[in-house]
């Protein structure tokens, strides 16, 4: 299976929908669909445009003057919604999205930072995981877990119970340029041009890097309705309040969206 890596969207974000770069990057998370026929099925609205893969189980979000602005990815493994019918007798079904790449998120830090109980006293900080893998079945008190309160969260509307992290810091791998100084006991006396002083040739190599890069994450949550679970210990509490019962429900779908760096 593919990895998507959240930090490989970042410097695709901004980009128009024809660019190159994008494509190559899909085409490394299809083990099956080869690059000329990896179209998406495109959605325009008055202020976004979706173009949608449903081979990847993601969708693309352009605004016209802003280009790529975030990226929807389904959760389509965990407990599928039946397709609803055709409302037409000649209306072709609507189209499900695939299983998708499995995601891992590397955190730069392996702490939490927790805001302050009282102004004035200094901010907290708790331990956390360096990754966070997604699986079908990560529940939202896994990604609170991982990613710490978050900076909002609503529901209504056209989506489900939803939560958002503004700005999460993540890792990203950059390459740097270093020097190697290998021997070549073979060398021809005419091409010494550019070596060192100890008769070795200078030779440019890459090495990898981590930084700090910051991406938007919001992830909807499946609200499993009559199929809920209940703990013994939960059925002597009762349901509870929705948000202690969202904090088991599995992830619906995870938007990954552009923010200042």
């Amino acid at each position: 299976m593919s990895i998507l890596d959240p930090s490989d969207l970042v410097p695709l974000f901004s980009s128009d929908p024809s660019s190159s770069s994008t494509r190559i990057y899909l085409s490394t998370l299809s083990s099956t669909t080869p690059l000329p026929l990896l179209e998406p099925e495109i959605e325009s609205y008055p202020d976004t445009t979706y173009h949608n893969y449903y081979p990847l189980g993601l969708s693309l979000a352009y605004h016209p003057s802003n280009g790529l602005e975030s990226i929807d990815i389904y959760n389509t493994s965990s407990s599928p919604t039946p397709t609803p019918p055709p409302k037409r007798v000649n209306q072709k079904p609507s189209p499900s999205y695939s299983p998708p790449p499995e995601i891992i998120i590397h955190f730069k830090s392996d702490k939490i930072e927790l805001p302050p109980k009282k102004e004035g006293d200094k901010p907290l900080s708790i331990p956390r995981p360096p990754t966070l893998k997604l699986t079908p079945r990560t529940t939202g008190r896994e990604f609170v877990s991982h990613l710490g309160e978050p900076s909002r969260k609503g529901a209504g509307g056209w989506t489900g119970l939803w939560l958002e992290w503004s700005a999460v810091a993540i890792k990203s791998k950059s390459k740097s340029k270093s020097k190697s100084h290998p021997k070549n006991q073979n060398r021809d006396p005419e091409q010494d041009k550019g070596e060192d002083e100890d008769g070795e040739e200078e030779e440019e190599e890459e090495e990898e890097e981590e930084e700090e890069v910051k991406i938007g994450i919001m992830v909807e949550l499946k609200d499993p309705g009559a199929n809920e679970l209940m703990t013994p210990e939960g059925r002597k509490k009762g349901m509870g309040g929705v948000w202690e019962r969202a904090s088991r429900w599995e992830w619906k779908n995870i938007k990954f969206f552009k923010v200042d760096q």
